[in-house]
């Protein structure tokens, strides 16, 4: 007589019951390194010293240690974070918004300061004043819709009152004056780069 589900006999599916049977009563209990809870084992995983957790969730505890609380360092908000994180120095901030925020302006590795190059600094009064939507030069009377952030006293100040929003027209008309059209007709040859190779800002 066959086993309609598995298609096999059911003698032969009652006979494996005993070495079933004989296979759980070897197995052996030992106890979780993470939780102490009890657990069953085969006798092949001692032998290769793979049984010390109970479970995916006491293994990752086990290799990695518990959560700890620790105090972000922007919002002072108290957070979990894995014992091993703690160890390494890392884990100093509670979500990825607090991160970004340590790694504005000076607290980023990657600030020149002084030695911005003269896309960095129009991309960082972009970034932090956004970009130009109108024209603020006086009786402009250009049909352009494309607007640009202009500096006002030539010292490239990164401060909102340096700067001014321009379109095109004006932005040409505003910068090349007698004195900026010679500069920048050398400034490939005279303008300095700086510790990256990028052109300073025309001073």
């Amino acid at each position: 007589m066959k086993n309609r589900h598995y298609g096999v006999s059911s003698e032969y599916e009652y006979s494996c019951f005993p070495i079933q049977f004989a296979i759980i009563n070897s197995m052996i209990q030992l106890k979780c390194e993470a939780c102490r809870v009890s657990f069953d084992v085969y006798p092949s995983t001692i032998k290769y010293n793979t049984a010390k957790y109970c479970s995916k969730a006491c293994g990752i505890v086990g290799r990695y240690g518990p959560k700890l609380y620790k105090q972000c360092i922007i919002c002072k908000k108290e957070f979990l974070a894995r014992k091993n994180l703690h160890s390494l120095g890392y884990a100093k901030f509670c979500s990825r918004k607090c991160m970004g925020i340590r790694n504005l302006g000076a607290g980023n590795p990657g600030w020149l300061g002084d030695d911005v190059s003269y896309r960095g600094l129009h991309q960082w009064i972009e970034n932090n004043y956004g970009k130009p939507n109108k024209c603020e030069g006086l009786n402009c009377s250009s049909k352009y819709q494309m607007y640009q952030w202009s500096n006002v006293s030539g010292n490239y100040k990164r401060n909102r009152d340096d700067w001014q929003m321009l379109c095109i027209s004006c932005h040409r008309k505003y910068d090349c004056t007698d004195g900026t059209r010679e500069k920048l007709r050398n400034n490939i040859k005279t303008r300095e780069r700086n510790s990256r190779g990028e052109l300073l800002v025309v001073k």
